[in-house]
């Protein structure tokens, strides 16, 4: 597998990456479009990118043409609106025409609002200045495809703060992002359950000593591969100041201002540790080789191990995570956040943000989420095909 890094400046920043085929041909085509630097990544996108940032196209100017289309579509809301508002006061909201009025009229505001969008979008660019100062990542997605990244920070080179890209809720870098949450409360319960972490540990051994695999995710990684606070806080937006990142990070520190600092040191305080301490740092160990982080959607009928232990330690994300502006708003679309906010309370804020802007819409659903304990679908805990029934809860050993 050949390797390519083509950068306009040499700068030992900018890391070779093993390319795929077709990569390295089209590096060289976006490198034409005259970026700064331009490098071929495979594997570990979303971390990479994460580390680097990237920063948003400039808005130009509206020329004559589109200053008229933008002026057409806002007079076009105003009108929907307006129809909006006379359908709420003027007819029974138990009518039928009522309800198809209010289904037409909503699903318009919403076409009108997103051409808007797409308006808007036409007006930004990458300046001269901006492909002098960035460059681009080409990479292979997850389904395969050669894709490009542009406008990407050298490594070092992020600023402290800037506006996050709106994304799907299936985008493999918000599931991601999720995940790494789920895999932190996961790591958080089972370090507080010295028999949980036992079974895990002897299941996984079990597993492989007597051929028991089952389908699904192997989510427990005792080879050992420890999914660390570091891995976690570069894919879990705001993981520090999560309530399992807090209680991870602490355990971490506790434990490590106990041990020697020799390996035979270590070795012998071991045998000399009684065992309910052992225990303890047995659970915390098992808990940190669970990682759970997925850029893809759980499915119930592959048997998800991660789904077992979930249902076995009882977890409910919503006592670990919560939906905020910064960690899930401003990254979906206004419709997602919409019926989030739906299925959460039971009301329809279609008609509340259809004037709003978009920083204004994420916030009003932010405020009406607070208290909720509402969870993306990601955040969820399938049931899992096959699970025993009468199966126990794996309690807390405070």
């Amino acid at each position: 597998m050949s390797t390519v890094s083509i950068d306009a400046t040499t700068d030992s920043q900018v890391p070779p990456w093993d390319s795929e085929p077709g990569e390295d041909a089209l590096a060289e085509e976006v490198r034409a479009e005259g970026w700064g630097w331009v490098a071929c990544e495979h594997g570990r996108l979303a971390l990479d990118l994460r580390r680097y940032g990237t920063e948003p196209m400039t808005r130009r100017e509206p020329s004559a043409d589109e200053l008229v289309v933008l002026a057409r579509l806002e007079a076009e809301r105003e009108r929907l609106i307006a129809a909006y508002d006379a359908n709420e006061a003027e007819r029974d909201p138990h009518s039928a025409v009522y309800c198809s009025q209010e289904q037409y009229l909503c699903s318009a505001i919403d076409d009108v609002q997103e051409r808007m969008e797409a308006a808007e979008d036409a007006l930004r660019a990458w300046t001269p200045e901006q492909m002098d100062r960035l460059g681009a990542v080409v990479c292979v997605d997850a389904a395969g495809e050669v894709i490009v990244h542009r406008g990407v920070f050298r490594r070092g080179g992020r600023p402290a703060s800037g506006g996050a890209p709106r994304r799907e809720a299936g985008d493999p870098r918000l599931l991601r992002d999720l995940s790494a949450h789920r895999t932190a409360a996961l790591q958080a319960m089972v370090m507080q359950s010295t028999q949980g972490a036992l079974a895990i540990l002897a299941h996984r051994m079990l597993e492989s000593l007597f051929e028991r695999h089952g389908p699904g995710n192997d989510v427990v990684k005792v080879h050992i591969r420890p999914t660390t606070d570091d891995a976690l806080s570069a894919d879990a937006t705001d993981y520090e100041n999560s309530p399992a990142g807090w209680l991870l990070a602490s355990a971490h520190a506790e434990w490590s201002a106990c041990l020697p600092a020799t390996s035979e040191a270590l070795f012998h305080w071991l045998l000399d540790l009684d065992q309910e301490a052992l225990l303890s740092l047995l659970a915390y160990c098992t808990a940190r080789c669970i990682t759970a982080v997925s850029e893809g959607e759980r499915r119930s009928d592959l048997g998800d191990l991660g789904d077992v232990i979930a249902r076995a330690f009882s977890l409910d994300m919503a006592d670990w995570w919560t939906p905020t502006a910064d960690n899930y708003l401003r990254h979906v679309s206004r419709r997602e956040a919409v019926a989030a906010v739906r299925e959460a309370t039971g009301q329809d804020c279609t008609h509340a943000v259809s004037g709003m802007r978009r920083e204004e819409a994420v916030r009003y659903c932010a405020a009406r989420l607070e208290g909720t304990r509402w969870l993306p679908e990601a955040l969820r805990t399938l049931d899992v095909q096959g699970e025993a029934a009468q199966g126990s809860a794996v309690g807390s050993e405070a």
